[in-house]
């Protein structure tokens, strides 16, 4: 998927052209407060190659998708206090308009907990689980509307949808309503899964999926029942979108096009009309990212990927991360985890070939720890609600 998604947008910034927009302004935000919204985050080495400035990318990109502008002007936003524990200051690293009582109440109850209280920080993988990955945050802290209606009248949208009948989402088929959009704001998609068929005039919508574009440039994604409340994750037998935090696995920093769609229904855009309009929303889009003053450097593709290390290391954490973490030895931590049965993940080799389930291990650690959602990016069992 990444591969794919890169070539996208190469061919994106050869085919753009100039444009009269004005160049973005990155939110600035105001003089911290003398009481900021800070918390400290605790680096815990997961294998050997991973380096400061690695983790530091991470944590900014990690951010980042919750909205999180970073303004050049506030490099201090983000600092490291010693070489294992780096401060976020919310104030100075800004974030969506109207969110910050929910930073607010997330740091509370992270710094209230017993790992802060007995290692002085909270570990950044169990940090981004917890917001990233965990879609009751994850809505928060990006702003996203609790309802359905709030975010439709948000936006104009073309009189004609998209039919989308081989779906690379869908189980079936898909309908794609799409916000007319000259600028960056404006960029708006809604999709519709359900049951039927497009093309036979039986298709019935059953949820709803949204997407939109964040003052920071980030991709923002709303998932909806058809009473147009929120939804923790999509229904498995309609789609595989699963949670907010697999849009973005999926789409990384993109917009995408129809790729398995070959069927074309009278009255929708054709594969060919709505490729181009996703085409055009996305040469915006970069345009947009280049000219913005960040800490996020947009212009480096695959920065993201250090976000999503930090999470599924911590995830799937193999016996160096857990020494580190509980401050023990290896031999400490294999003898602990003897019995328990190791696997090997084919999409992160560099963590090695004997790691654990976190689901497995949290009950070993030396404090207790703030449950994290039972899956990263699926819909989960288990989603803590960190905001009530």
């Amino acid at each position: 998927m990444r591969s794919v998604v890169m070539t996208l947008v190469i061919m994106f910034l050869i085919g753009c052209s100039g444009s009269d927009n004005p160049a973005p302004q990155t939110p600035t935000p105001p003089s911290p407060p003398a009481e900021s919204v800070t918390i400290k985050l605790r680096w815990v080495k997961a294998y050997s190659a991973e380096t400061q400035d690695a983790v530091n990318i991470g944590v900014l990109w990690g951010l980042s998708f919750l909205g999180v502008p970073f303004p050049a002007n506030y490099p201090d936003a983000v600092y490291w206090q010693t070489d294992k524990i780096v401060i976020v200051d919310i104030d100075r690293a800004g974030y969506v308009e109207g969110t910050r009582p929910a930073w607010q109440r997330l740091f509370a109850v992270l710094k209230n907990s017993e790992e802060y209280r007995a290692t002085g920080a909270f570990d950044i993988g169990r940090f981004l689980m917890l917001t990233l990955c965990s879609s009751h945050q994850y809505f928060a802290l990006t702003g996203a509307n609790k309802m359905f209606a709030d975010f439709q009248v948000k936006y104009r949208f073309e009189p004609t949808d998209a039919a989308v009948v081989e779906s690379g989402v869908a189980t079936g088929s898909r309908l794609v309503t799409v916000a007319a959009a000259a600028t960056v704001p404006e960029i708006a998609f809604i999709g519709y899964e359900g049951t039927g068929s497009i093309p036979q005039g039986t298709f019935t919508k059953k949820e709803i999926e949204t997407l939109d574009i964040m003052t920071n440039g980030q991709l923002r994604f709303g998932l909806y029942d058809l009473s147009g409340n929120l939804k923790m994750g999509t229904t498995p037998s309609l789609t595989h979108a699963g949670k907010p935090a697999k849009c973005l696995w999926c789409h990384e920093t993109s917009l995408m096009p129809p790729f398995n769609n070959v069927t074309d229904v009278a009255g929708y855009y054709t594969t060919s009309e709505f490729t181009e309009i996703v085409r055009q929303r996305m040469a915006l889009m970069v345009q947009y990212r280049s000219m913005l003053s960040s800490l996020v450097d947009h212009s480096k593709l695959d920065d993201h990927s250090y976000a999503e290390l930090l999470y599924l290391s911590f995830f799937e954490p193999n016996a160096e991360r857990l020494a580190n973490e509980w401050s023990v030895s290896i031999d400490q931590v294999n003898r602990l985890l003897q019995p328990m049965a190791t696997h090997a993940d084919p999409e992160i080799p560099e963590f090695g070939s004997a790691l654990y389930r976190r689901s497995d291990v949290d009950q070993f650690a030396p404090f207790t720890t703030i449950k994290t959602p039972s899956d990263i990016r699926e819909t989960s069992e288990y989603e803590p609600d960190l905001m009530n």
